[in-house]
């Protein structure tokens, strides 16, 4: 037992240092990108301002791809402490359930807007593999959570049509966001304004299918 308990002893500080070089590694990363963007980003830059080695580097991320990959990571779970906060407080309406999915767009807005940083990492995903299978996964996550929330206001006999449906408003919603991103303030607002009107009124189409 005594020994067990040494080698737990010496493990924690070796994972505890481990956690906070990856920390270092991804927020040096991320000063990088923000000065000079995903394609210019080295491993001996990023080793240089995290104050590690270019060889150490290897031990946490293989490549740069899977360091901007952990930041896309990163970026994703704030967004979902972010959704989980705006479903924390009870639905009881269609109405509430319309409210609140706008209220997730606004924030995926926002999260982007705000921060240059995930622009940039996003704008890789076309071109890179596993950053399309975590965006696809990101939203597969947000769609399941929509028809949780959901269900229970429509009949059981509606569950694969609530699923597409939402589907198609999501992905929708995530093209309406990154087109505004992509315009200047005023004319992203603008679009994204436009973007929840269309979202309202496609919303309520599928509610009038099944009355209350």
């Amino acid at each position: 037992m005594t020994n067990k308990l040494q080698d737990l002893s010496v493990r924690q500080p070796k994972q505890e240092r481990s956690k906070q070089r990856r920390d270092q590694i991804l927020q040096a990363a991320s000063s990088i990108i923000l000065q000079k963007g995903c394609a210019n980003l080295t491993i001996s830059e990023i080793a240089s301002l995290a104050g590690v080695t270019p060889g150490s580097m290897y031990q946490y991320y293989r490549n740069k791809q899977a360091i901007v990959l952990a930041l896309g990571q990163y970026y994703v779970e704030i967004f979902q402490q972010r959704l989980a906060g705006v479903f924390a407080t009870p639905v009881n309406s269609r109405a509430e359930l319309s409210a609140l999915f706008l209220q997730v767009l606004e924030l995926h807005y926002q999260l982007f807007r705000d921060d240059p940083v995930v622009r940039d990492i996003w704008a890789g995903t076309a071109t890179d593999k596993e950053m399309q299978d975590l965006d696809q996964q990101d939203t597969a996550r947000h769609l399941a959570v929509f028809c949780e929330v959901a269900a229970p206001f429509f009949p059981a006999g509606a569950s694969a049509d609530l699923h597409s449906s939402l589907n198609l408003l999501l992905h929708f919603a995530i093209a309406g966001s990154r087109l505004a991103l992509a315009q200047t303030p005023i004319e992203g607002r603008n679009t994204l304004e436009q973007a929840k009107k269309l979202l309202a009124a496609g919303w309520t189409e599928f509610c009038q299918r099944y009355p209350a």
